[in-house]
């Protein structure tokens, strides 16, 4: 039927599929960053994982079944839960925050320049889970 009829053919075509979020897509571990590549004195590496243990026993997650809302979805500030979006980088950043996973490798974003450059070079619609 899509091989003949050429409405359903260019409909077909113009279909954006996006899959169900899985939220651990989200998670990324081990990253480190070096702020200065040379010192003059003791280097010391920081750590942080306690955090963890923190989260797990004062902060809030969201549980049961999810609701899933994919249009007519008011302010995000209004829902609890994990949202599934596509967001660029704040200007002025001097520390990458967003990244992304492209052929199993960590790409860190910090410019709206090179989030667009990487996302045409790449050939995808980056979308970040958090």
């Amino acid at each position: 039927m899509k091989r003949n009829d050429v409405s359903l053919k260019e409909f077909c075509s113009q279909l954006e599929i996006v899959e169900r979020m899985n939220p651990r897509d989200a998670c990324y571990g081990g990253t480190t960053n070096a702020t200065r590549l040379f010192y003059d004195g003791e280097a010391k590496y920081i750590d942080f994982t306690s955090l963890y243990q923190y989260v797990n026993k004062y902060c809030s997650y969201p549980t049961g079944h999810p609701e899933i809302i994919t249009n007519n979805f008011g302010d995000i500030s209004e829902y609890f839960g994990i949202a599934k979006c596509s967001i660029l980088p704040p200007r002025g950043l001097y520390h990458p925050v967003l990244l992304f996973r492209s052929n199993e490798n960590l790409h860190f974003l910090y410019a709206h320049r090179v989030f667009k450059h990487v996302a045409a070079h790449v050939g995808m619609k980056i979308e970040i889970a958090f």
